[in-house]
């Protein structure tokens, strides 16, 4: 009997991304497998002494990862074995990183802002982020290939004010000195609805005066908003069926 392949998958659950991806990992193993799946042990959650014993410990065959952690990027690198990682910055030796088209969705928003009518564009992301950061760099590029100026939004340097509650207030300030009618690109659907929480705080119609367009079509994120928002769909189920068909070859 062929022996079954331990697949560890750190994959955050709550958000459309890290869904999508699973379901395509999962579709996969349903066609080629089976593979034996495992994730992240509770009592591994609330232990952080050493987080990241178990995943020595369980000597898998293979791990893909959705993870912007750089220490928890390092320590799958250093085990040796195949492993597929969102947030790796460049390949290395038997680790790959799912890559996200940061062009194509920045082409897709201005399109989009432009079909509807708007010449004004702003984008508004996570500093710290480098995916956030590519997304807006991308989106101010193609806008001004259109002849459209794009107005960044620039987080607080102090993490205190990053909180919701404090952030969306400073996000209102910021929406109340652009011009109007604006469209504004959120760098995922959370930053969605603090642009929108934001739009209340200052008293700013949407989308009449600011139009916002998030990332991920996380569908319990858009549909809970209101007015409810929209947002570009990723292709994140093929990524992740593609992502094991890789991880397959290598193991």
């Amino acid at each position: 009997m062929s022996k079954v392949p331990k697949v560890i998958l750190l994959i955050e659950k709550s958000r459309a991304f890290g869904r999508g991806l699973l379901h395509g990992i999962v579709q996969f193993s349903n066609l080629h497998g089976p593979w034996l799946f495992y994730m992240e042990p509770e009592i591994s959650k609330k232990s952080r002494k050493h987080p990241y014993d178990w995943i020595k410990d369980l000597q898998a065959d293979g791990i893909i990862g959705y993870t912007w952690d750089a220490n928890l990027v390092k320590a799958i690198v250093s085990l040796g074995c195949p492993a597929i990682i969102r947030g790796l910055e460049k390949p290395a030796r038997n680790a790959y990183c799912i890559v996200t088209d940061q062009d194509a969705i920045a082409r897709t928003a201005v399109e989009y802002f432009l079909e509807l009518g708007f010449r004004r564009f702003a984008y508004c992301g996570f500093d710290d982020m480098i995916w956030s950061r590519q997304r807006g760099e991308n989106f101010n590029k193609i806008a001004a290939e259109t002849g459209f100026k794009t107005y960044i939004y620039k987080q607080p340097e102090t993490k205190r004010l990053r909180t919701p509650d404090k952030e969306q207030v400073i996000i209102a300030k910021w929406l109340i000195s652009l011009p109007k009618p604006i469209a504004v690109m959120a760098g995922n659907d959370d930053r969605s609805q603090d642009i929108l929480a934001a739009c209340k705080i200052a008293d700013i119609k949407v989308p009449s005066e600011v139009a916002i367009l998030g990332v991920d079509n996380d569908e319990l994120i858009c549909g809970l908003s209101y007015p409810q928002l929209s947002s570009i769909a990723l292709s994140t189920q093929r990524a992740g069926y593609e992502a094991a068909q890789v991880l397959g070859k290598l193991m």
